[in-house]
């Protein structure tokens, strides 16, 4: 990867976490903006009725990122940080993860919460299609026809 390269999500991943009852479903997904985030959430909704938390975390753009996390009602940074994290560890850029959890009826207290929601960004975005991305610059140049075999020849290297 080079300086004007980037690491995202280029297909979708998904994953299924069980831990002591609770149901962790984790989506890796390109993300450009939050508000596709924000669109993506609603739709998860939809699909997923029954279930009270949708954390995520997104970092959208290179080479500066906005980084984002959410924990959804869960305790403070017991949830939308390790999802972040995972993201980070993945080196990924306009990329996202939404995990909605179902609660199984346990508690899992704060350590595990963050063990749970870590675990399941990370396998959620194992199973997802990561793709490098280069960074395009447009340049307009004014020679004279004499310089073009400068100009290829740079080009060339």
């Amino acid at each position: 990867m080079t300086k004007d390269s980037y690491q995202h999500i280029h297909k979708e991943g998904y994953a299924l976490i069980k831990d002591r009852g609770s149901k962790f479903h984790a989506y890796a997904f390109e993300a450009n903006s939050v508000d596709q985030v924000h669109d993506r959430i609603a739709s998860l909704r939809k699909n997923h009725p029954l279930a009270r938390h949708f954390c995520w975390a997104s970092i959208i753009g290179f080479p500066r990122a906005e980084e984002r996390a959410n924990d959804a009602g869960e305790p403070a940074h017991s949830a939308g940080t390790p999802i972040l994290h995972a993201l980070l560890s993945a080196n990924l850029h306009n990329s996202a993860v939404v995990v909605v959890r179902l609660f199984g009826g346990t508690k899992l207290g704060i350590p595990g919460l963050i063990s749970a929601y870590k675990g399941s960004a990370s396998a959620g975005i194992a199973q997802a299609k990561i793709q490098e991305a280069y960074v395009m610059r447009q340049v307009h140049l004014a020679l004279t026809y004499a310089d073009i075999g400068a100009l290829e020849s740079l080009a060339s290297q």
